[in-house]
């Protein structure tokens, strides 16, 4: 038995692991971008309470920020909260559903385009390629 491990042995092993490892990416954004767009729902209705616009929502960003930031650590500035609200406000009543397939990165530097058109092409595009970043 030889002790040096024979090349294509080697190959198939790194090829299962890095499939593996792109899976758990995907599986990982999917959740993340439904878990925001669920969170900015909630926030958005908490927020406005039945009314049509928010009277103290900078407020509630600013407290759950620290309450989120306390109790899971970092990720959850105001900032981020105040994107992950404007993502459910963008994408609410989008004429395509959420897609999946784009990272969450993604749809922030959409929500930064602002025309509709050119937002819809570019998720297009993304969607075509089969890639999470266009």
């Amino acid at each position: 038995m030889s002790t040096k491990l024979e090349a294509s042995f080697f190959e198939n092993i790194k090829k299962l692991l890095l499939e593996v490892q792109a899976s758990a990416v995907k599986q990982v954004n999917t959740i993340m971008v439904s878990t925001y767009f669920e969170m900015g729902r909630q926030l958005v209705e908490h927020e406005q309470n039945g009314n049509h616009e928010a009277e103290y929502g900078a407020y509630i960003i600013s407290e759950l920020s620290r309450s989120l930031t306390e109790e899971f650590g970092k990720g959850y500035s105001k900032r981020n909260l105040e994107l992950i609200r404007k993502f459910y406000i963008t994408y609410k009543n989008a004429k395509s559903p959420i897609s999946q397939s784009l990272s969450w990165t993604y749809y922030i530097l959409l929500m930064r385009i602002g025309d509709e058109n050119e937002t819809g092409e570019r998720v297009h595009l993304c969607r075509q390629s089969g890639s999470l970043y266009l």
